[in-house]
């Protein structure tokens, strides 16, 4: 085999993989993009919106049930059994509500969920980092303050080779209360 096609190859596997790993990069920046602009179709094809509103859903079980101060406190209570009854049906219907398009798009340009949560402002703008959290999970944290437990982080996860997909989201805990 000629020298030539060996140096061939071993160029086109070093762009290959360099796509590759820049490729969360620019789903990221598309992501931002699509939300600045509201665009519902994109958002759609970036966010895996199942997999989001379940892991929300049981973040948001976990912090209700923090909050109502665990099994001791609740042992007492006559309304315990009716609120652990109704809690998930409440959460799942907030869940539901909220992880949408412009629900998405809302938390990639003001870090919230809500219309004037964490709305970001010119004195406050909203600080971005991201980076791999392993080969194949890439991380977007957006945070309104200096404090990295009030970030709200959303996760790609690869599917194929250069595609990725927000697949979890994690908020603040005191974004859940």
């Amino acid at each position: 085999m000629s020298k030539k096609w060996i140096y061939a190859g071993l160029g086109a596997a070093f762009l290959l993989g360099a796509a590759a790993l820049t490729s969360p990069y620019y789903a990221v920046k598309q992501f931002r993009s699509a939300a600045e602009a509201g665009d519902v179709k994109a958002l759609e094809s970036a966010v895996d919106f199942p997999a989001v509103r379940r892991s929300l859903k049981s973040q948001m079980t976990l912090a209700l049930n923090q909050q109502m101060g665990g099994e001791s406190h609740r042992a007492g209570n006559p309304f315990a059994k009716l609120g652990r009854a109704v809690a998930p049906a409440l959460v799942d219907r907030l869940v539901d509500r909220v992880v949408t398009p412009k629900g998405m798009a809302n938390l990639a340009k003001n870090g919230g969920v809500g219309e004037k949560v964490g709305a970001a402002t010119e004195t406050q703008p909203l600080q971005v980092s991201y980076g791999y959290s392993g080969l194949n999970r890439f991380h977007l944290k957006l945070n309104q303050s200096a404090s990295a437990k009030n970030a709200a982080t959303l996760y790609f996860e690869r599917e194929g080779v250069f595609g990725w997909k927000v697949k979890q989201v994690e908020l603040p805990l005191g974004a859940l209360e």
